[in-house]
């Protein structure tokens, strides 16, 4: 849900009379009021209940209110809160230096919460190792049950087998690396990958798509460098695109043209590359040829 920002004029309040804070952009003094010039909240909560605890929320950004230690989880900087619509804490500025869910979180850091209160986002001013990983500046994202989604990577580095390139790494809820873009060549489950290039990952850790880095013949089919193969969770090829016509399975396939799988090796769909009788039926050359899992013809 969207934070949507108000302007609210607060009623006097005589605990906060001689208070300034210049810092602070959203209050300021008008005559004998004090008011809070911006307060960001959800569009679900009431503008006439915010008003009616004016003069409370003014002493909790100013950080005065008694109850300021309980009710926020994290040490959070007092210009800068955002609210769930049940007033629990969304995110905010850390004001000082702390640790959430074993990762060092640095003052002036940016964290967004769920509402569990377990960290959801953390933005990093600088360099930093988190659970191993050196991560550069940016967004740090975490899954709800703790395992890092997404890093930017500050370094190349080797990553569950996979070298990984400096920039932006993506993984399973369960931990496992989901995508990435190689720093060098590699063999990855036979499969050779071009350096640059992104490749992808099952939950299981099967690669799911990559980019040859070589022509290579692939499940028999002969596949062309710089093109994408893209695999089962099984592990078995789901689609690639011939570089010369090819016999596959007694099929005659055209150079150029893609081919897709079913997960148990039988051929979804082709492209003929001349005449050609199938079970019965007669084909020309280009024709695509459509079959069912069981190989018959759709």
């Amino acid at each position: 849900m969207t934070p949507t920002t108000r302007l609210l004029n607060l009623p006097p309040d005589p605990a906060l009379e001689n208070e300034s804070d210049p810092l602070d952009p959203r209050i300021e003094s008008r005559g004998d009021q004090r008011v809070l010039k911006r307060l960001d909240f959800y569009s679900g909560e009431s503008l006439a209940e915010l008003e009616r605890t004016a003069p409370q929320l003014n002493k909790l950004f100013l950080g005065q209110s008694p109850d300021f230690g309980r009710v926020l989880k994290y040490p959070l900087d007092r210009r800068w809160i955002q609210y769930f619509p049940d007033g629990r804490v969304e995110g905010g500025v850390l004001a000082a230096e702390t640790v959430i869910q074993s990762i060092p979180c640095a003052r002036g850091a940016e964290i967004h919460l769920y509402e569990n209160g377990d960290l959801r986002k953390l933005s990093l001013w600088d360099k930093q190792i988190i659970r191993g990983i050196p991560c550069a500046r940016g967004d740090v994202w975490l899954y709800p049950n703790g395992n890092l989604s997404q890093v930017k990577l500050a370094v190349d580095k080797v990553m569950q087998g996979t070298s990984c390139s400096a920039g932006d790494l993506w993984f399973h809820e369960n931990g496992k690396l989901e995508q990435a873009t190689l720093s060098a060549e590699q063999n990855i489950h036979g499969i050779v990958c071009a350096k640059g290039s992104g490749v992808w990952f099952s939950k299981k850790g099967i690669l799911s798509q990559a980019t040859l880095a070589s022509s290579q013949k692939i499940f028999g089919v002969p596949c062309g460098e710089g093109s994408t193969v893209v695999f089962h969770p099984n592990g078995r090829l789901r689609s690639a695109h011939f570089e010369s016509d090819s016999v596959l399975n007694g099929i005659s396939c055209k150079q150029g043209s893609s081919i897709e799988f079913y997960a148990n090796g039988q051929i979804s769909y082709a492209t003929l590359s001349s005449n050609q009788t199938i079970q019965g039926v007669s084909f020309s050359a280009g024709d695509t040829v459509h079959f069912k899992e069981n190989g018959d013809l759709a």
